[in-house]
């Protein structure tokens, strides 16, 4: 899952850095300057693009194992608003995404919840220490 994004960030910098140095090379020649300008610009939008969507479509493969996992089968995910009521109370940042799943295990219903992180690592730790996400959780109440 995160392989995709990594060669994605990967082909990203060195994209940047490729497209900044060429640029810096033929800055006499106008057309040259921007194709190569546009070029990086365009390339480094459609990679940020790739990654935005790995993510989401990771978190959602996330969330269906682990209710596979219980023997449980989804019947709805729901991505929750900033203003809606969740068990993680202000446990909620900047780069957490809060999902509530409805699933079912042998005819009984139940909910869960899970908390995501919302970058393309696979970071453990806050961001600069400055706490701009909680981990990834979940919670169940079956």
């Amino acid at each position: 899952m995160y392989q995709v994004q990594s060669i994605c960030l990967f082909l990203f910098m060195f994209i940047l850095l490729l497209g900044i140095g060429l640029a810096l090379n033929f800055n006499k020649n106008r057309k040259a300057f921007f194709i190569i300008c546009s070029s990086t610009v365009l390339i480094s939008f459609i990679l940020a693009l790739v990654v935005t969507l790995n993510i989401k479509v990771t978190k959602k493969d996330i969330i269906k194992k682990t209710i596979n996992a219980r023997h449980g089968t989804i019947i709805s995910i729901i991505q929750a608003d900033e203003k809606q009521q969740t068990p993680f109370g202000e446990e909620i940042k900047e780069y957490n995404t809060v999902y509530q799943i409805q699933y079912r295990i042998e005819g009984k219903y139940y909910t869960a919840w899970f908390r995501s992180v919302d970058l393309a690592t696979n970071m453990e730790e806050s961001l600069n220490g400055k706490g701009q996400f909680y981990k990834e959780k979940w919670i169940f109440n079956e």
